[in-house]
C-alpha cells in the first residue's frame, strides 16, 4: 500500500519516530580521551594529515584543553604523595 493512502500525515510519522527513539546521547569531549602527550602527538599528526586549516585549529583547541586536564591530574597526584 502506498504511504499516501494509509491516512498518516508527515506529523504523525515524526511523532512515531521520536517515540521509538530510545537511545540517549551525551556530549563527547575528545580532549577527555587524550590522556598522554603521546596521545596528543598522534591526534595532531592526524589533524595535520588533513591539510585542513580549520580542522587543525579546532584540533589545537582540543589539545589545549587536554593539556590543561593532564596538568590538573598531574598536580592531583603530587598532592596525594
Amino acid at each position: 500500500m502506498n504511504i499516501c493512502c494509509e491516512g498518516k500525515t508527515a506529523e504523525k510519522y515524526d511523532n512515531d519516530w521520536s517515540e521509538r527513539m530510545t537511545e540517549k546521547f551525551t556530549q563527547y569531549d575528545p580532549a577527555a580521551v587524550l590522556e598522554t602527550y603521546d596521545d596528543i602527538a598522534i591526534f595532531m599528526n592526524d589533524a595535520f594529515d588533513t591539510d585542513d586549516f580549520v580542522y587543525i585549529a579546532k584540533a589545537l583547541d582540543i589539545v589545549q584543553r587536554a593539556q590543561s586536564m593532564i596538568r590538573i591530574e598531574e598536580s592531583k597526584s603530587l598532592f596525594r604523595e
